[in-house]
């Protein structure tokens, strides 16, 4: 993240996600790092075409809900984690955004959570969360970790980190 916002990558457009994740990819390769890798989804709005360039690499979609929150449309390309296989190539896709649509980006503790009757939740079952309607004066981040919790098997804690952004483009 340090070598993004503080634009470290000599010769990388940090417009493109897939120029972005290729330097990355060779940047951090996990022989170098105790057989370590990491996942990733970068995207980039462009607010003049109204569009979503994205690449995710070993990572679940981010998701793009329109307004009338009919469906969550999964923002995934699928390409390998970063620094798995040095010089593999990293690829992107667009997406158009309509005014008033929501993009949810969010670690997998989101939705790794067990359930208070047992398995666990899924991606699927919260991408079906996040087309409820808004809660007024609840912000969306509060509003889906209290989902969260309500189906928790331990709504006082989760295992794993519960981190998400959510921007919504007029």
């Amino acid at each position: 993240m340090n070598m993004v916002r503080g634009r470290s990558m000599p010769g990388v457009d940090p417009a493109s996600p897939a120029a972005v994740a290729q330097y990355l990819n060779g940047a951090f390769p996990m022989q170098g790092h105790g057989g370590l890798y990491f996942t990733l989804w970068y995207g980039v709005y462009d607010r003049r075409s109204r569009s979503i360039a994205y690449c995710s690499a070993g990572h679940h979609p981010a998701y793009l809900v329109p307004p009338g929150r009919d469906e969550a449309i999964a923002l995934r390309v699928p390409n390998v984690p970063l620094g798995v296989a040095p010089g593999a190539r990293f690829t992107q896709e667009s997406v158009a955004v309509p005014p008033g649509s929501s993009l949810y980006v969010f670690s997998d503790g989101v939705y790794e959570i067990e359930l208070n009757g047992g398995g666990l939740w899924t991606l699927e079952a919260f991408a079906q969360a996040l087309l409820a309607p808004p809660v007024p004066g609840v912000p969306e981040t509060r509003r889906l970790k209290d989902a969260a919790h309500a189906v928790a098997k331990d709504p006082a804690s989760f295992e794993d980190d519960f981190s998400m952004v959510v921007a919504t483009f007029d």
